[in-house]
């Protein structure tokens, strides 16, 4: 003890209680040993409550600097829910991303976006490993990455990943770019139809200049051939 404050394992007692060593509680006290420098406990852990009703509770704002997995033992980003195949869950009302364009520069439209998006195929496939057994539905990272490399994530482990919300960028533009295709082929037809009427118009003009013509003609000579009267037009 030195100050009010207790030691356990050293003999510099910096805080109100400092231990070094293994520490094992409850039921595991006497019964397994803790990892080095670590602690196991089989009861429930409550960080800012008195009253933890879960594992671990913690009420609170908690910094992570690192990896955290959620039912994974080697988390390969800085939160992995699960693993493939394993048909794990992850459940929110709202996942927002940064995207305030004062957050962002060098804004450049996607080039050729429905090209990229026309080289992707959407599948129906079944994990290889795993619990989950049931039918999926989704893309193949290798094909997202050879056309938008920026939306593939290759873990530690090799594994590729999608990130799927930013396929809308791509879903949005490749619209857009439907949209002006049909504008100028809507554009194209008006012309051909405009053309068309002016053909329509002037033929119209010279059929009547023609009858005018024969009228004038055949009142002057009515014994002309064409003049006869049962003389289809």
């Amino acid at each position: 003890m030195n100050a009010g404050n207790v030691g356990i394992g050293t003999t510099v007692s910096l805080n109100t209680l400092d231990l070094k060593g293994n520490v094992a509680l409850g039921s595991y006290a006497g019964a397994y040993s803790a990892p080095t420098g670590g602690m196991i406990t089989s009861g429930n852990v409550g960080v800012g409550t008195t009253f933890p009703a879960n594992m671990l509770e913690v009420i609170g704002n908690a910094d992570v600097m690192g990896f955290l997995g959620i039912g994974v033992s080697a988390p390969t980003a800085q939160l992995q829910v699960g693993s493939s195949g394993d048909g794990s869950v992850a459940l929110a009302n709202a996942w927002n991303t940064f995207s305030d364009i004062r957050l962002k520069r060098d804004l450049a439209v996607i080039p050729h976006a429905l090209d990229k998006l026309l080289e992707l195929h959407g599948y129906y496939y079944f994990w290889k490993q795993g619990s989950d057994q049931s039918r999926q539905v989704g893309v193949v990272a290798q094909e997202v990455e050879a056309v938008l490399p920026e939306l593939v994530h290759t873990g530690s482990d090799g594994i590729k990943t999608v990130d799927y919300p930013k396929l809308t960028a791509l879903l949005i533009e490749s619209t857009n770019n439907l949209k002006a295709q049909a504008d100028k082929a809507e554009a194209e037809s008006a012309s051909l139809r405009a053309d068309s009427m002016a053909k329509d118009a002037a033929i119209a003009q010279l059929k009547a200049e023609s009858a005018r013509l024969k009228a004038a003609v055949c009142a002057k000579f009515p014994d002309l051939p064409f003049c006869a009267p049962n003389l289809a037009e």
